[in-house]
């Protein structure tokens, strides 16, 4: 079965999917950067959108985007992460319009997906429920050695992705 971990935001979605028993990630990203383009490894790629003033139309782009990867690899199920309870601001509600848009599409799609809080994850995945970026990332460089060669970017999104592809609770 082909399944995939999506850390869903605005700026940085991080996506990995399990594909024929190879982890293969994606950072879908408004911003093209040169430490993206100088991250060259056959299971890495990026992806950008058009990030605009309008939230909705940046949802479309990201979903989108996310449909043509669920059918280039036939994914089967899906773990999402799932808005933090305790978050606050205008970010939070753009972000649950894009968490509820997908679950939609998987909907639409009539794929199976999963929601995690962030906490239960982070205890499940770490050892501690309230582990910031930097151990989420150790713990995915014990167990996936591509972590290491891609220093240059931004990889805590990457990180929680591998998590949530890997989620059996």
């Amino acid at each position: 079965m082909t399944k995939a971990g999506l850390d869903l935001s605005i700026n940085n979605t991080g996506i990995c999917i399990l594909h024929n028993n190879e982890y293969k990630y994606y950072l879908l990203t408004s911003k093209e950067t040169r430490a993206l383009k100088k991250a060259n490894h056959p299971r890495f790629d990026y992806l950008t959108y058009n990030k605009t003033e309008d939230d909705d139309e940046n949802i479309f782009q990201i979903k989108y985007k996310i449909k043509s990867l669920i059918a280039q690899y036939n994914i089967e199920h899906i773990t999402i992460e799932a808005p933090a309870l305790q978050a606050k601001g205008r970010a939070t509600v753009s972000l649950a319009g894009l968490n509820y848009s997908i679950r939609q599409m998987l909907k639409e799609l009539g794929i199976s997906f999963t929601l995690v809080q962030p906490t239960t994850l982070k205890k499940w995945f770490s050892g501690n429920g309230q582990a910031d970026k930097n151990l989420m990332c150790h713990c995915w460089r014990m167990l996936d050695p591509i972590s290491k060669e891609l220093k240059s970017i931004k990889v805590d999104d990457l990180a929680d992705a591998y998590a949530l592809c890997n989620w059996n609770a």
